[in-house]
């Protein structure tokens, strides 16, 4: 299941050479959140993995499976919030043979929220 333009949407990117940065906005109606948890939605931890992998594609305008995830930490709730942005940092982006990996971080404001290295590959 995608989740851009349904779980969440692009606000902006900056995409540069080996880095790119995206400023989202996850959206507190999907379905998802009506799921995890009513009433007091919180985005799961897959979510935030799924999105850094889908804004990877973004940056790598083909599609990719995620085949690795390394030293992710969740350091604080990411809670969809009307208006409130959320930035990934890609960093690091390196592709050999098909396959890609890069260095994520999320972050609104001065928080951290979650930090991953992950690994995919071409589709």
């Amino acid at each position: 299941m995608r989740l851009l333009n349904n779980f969440f949407k692009i606000e902006s990117s900056n995409l540069a050479e080996g880095s790119a940065e995206f400023v989202i906005c996850f959206n507190a109606d999907s379905e998802i959140y009506r799921a995890h948890f009513p009433g007091q939605p919180i985005t799961p931890g897959v979510c935030i993995v799924q999105t850094a992998k889908e804004l990877l594609d973004q940056y790598l305008d083909y599609e990719t499976e995620l085949i690795g995830v390394k030293n992710a930490k969740f350091l604080s709730v990411i809670v969809p919030e009307n208006g409130k942005t959320f930035t990934y940092s890609l960093k690091k982006i390196t592709t050999e043979e098909a396959t890609t990996k890069c260095q994520v971080v999320v972050t609104s404001g001065e928080a951290i929220y979650a930090k991953m290295s992950i690994t995919c590959r071409q589709k």
